[in-house]
C-alpha cells in the first residue's frame, strides 16, 4: 500500500513538475511577444509619423500652386 501510494505522489509530483515547466515556457513566450508588439507599435508610430510628414511636404506646393 505505502508503495502504490508513493509510486501515485511521484507520478503527481512529475506531472506538478511538466506542468511548472509549461507555465514558465509560456511565461517567456508571452514577455517575447510582449517586446516584439512594442517594437512593433514603435515602427507603426514612427511610419505614421514619417507619412503625415511627408503628406504635409506633398500638400505644400499644391497649395501653393494654387494660391499663386
Amino acid at each position: 500500500m505505502v508503495l502504490a501510494l508513493r509510486d501515485r505522489q511521484q507520478e503527481s509530483d512529475a506531472k506538478l513538475e511538466n506542468l511548472s515547466f509549461n507555465v514558465h515556457k509560456l511565461h517567456g513566450d508571452i514577455v517575447s511577444i510582449k517586446d516584439t508588439v512594442t517594437d512593433i507599435k514603435g515602427e507603426i508610430e514612427f511610419t505614421y509619423e514619417k507619412t503625415s510628414k511627408n503628406e504635409l511636404e506633398i500638400f505644400k506646393p499644391k497649395r501653393e500652386h494654387t494660391e499663386g
